[in-house]
């Protein structure tokens, strides 16, 4: 167990794009069920969802007096969906006039859609850049693949961290031991365990091809590409 710190203030903001039940709003709500039992006493945490509007000036303010950021995205043309670097960039500005923020810690959960983690590197590398234009300390990224799965294994109310999630077990406790302490390291890369051609195959008959089913588009339609003259 970890000393009581009741003055400890954690931010979390969900970048997800998705207005319902994302990967990234559901592993928040794992983090803070983490970090909790982690700690003697509750840490004082405030959830931000950037999904419908930026964060206002009071939330702003809220944000940069914590002591914790904990931001959380889904991995987007390798790397971070357009409407989280546009809050970066207000957060990079708000952090930047306030001297009492130099000892935040900001740590990140880049989920992708893929099973190999290693696709998130690069979101990676670009909050650790964010950190130093704003003049905050950067902790670690954990980056996970398989987020869909994640996700519907979550929704169907399999316990975190058991079956077909235990995967992530090690790395998720490393990260979460890591910020009850406001310990930084290095990126924690944390990819599936299914061999590739299968994990395309239940991705296609599970996902995409039942998306399409939906919108009415055919299988022959999802295979057309673009000829360059």
């Amino acid at each position: 167990e970890y000393a009581r710190n009741n003055d400890m203030k954690i931010s979390m903001i969900n970048g997800s794009p998705k207005l319902s039940k994302s990967c990234s709003s559901l592993l928040l709500e794992e983090l803070k069920k983490s970090i909790n039992e982690k700690s003697v006493s509750n840490f004082d945490i405030t959830n931000f969802d950037i999904s419908k509007h930026a964060l206002n000036e009071i939330e702003l303010n809220e944000v940069t007096n914590s002591d914790i950021l904990v931001v959380a995205f889904p991995l987007y043309v390798d790397g971070i969906p357009s409407h989280v670097l546009e809050e970066l960039y207000e957060l990079e500005s708000a952090f930047s006039g306030n001297p009492n923020s130099r000892n935040t810690v900001l740590y990140g959960i880049v989920n992708n859609g893929f099973s190999e983690s290693h696709q998130n590197k690069n979101a990676a590398k670009m909050l650790e850049l964010f950190c130093k234009r704003s003049g905050i300390i950067f902790g670690q990224v954990l980056a996970l693949g398989g987020g869909e799965v994640i996700r519907q294994m979550l929704e169907s109310g399999m316990p975190f961290l058991t079956a077909k999630l235990s995967y992530i077990k090690d790395d998720w406790n490393t990260f979460v031991d890591n910020i009850v302490v406001k310990r930084t390291g290095s990126t924690l890369f944390c990819s599936f365990k299914c061999p590739t051609w299968l994990f395309r195959i239940v991705g296609n008959s599970t996902f995409w091809n039942k998306s399409a089913k939906e919108n009415g588009i055919s299988k022959k339609q999802m295979k057309r590409r673009i000829i360059s003259q």
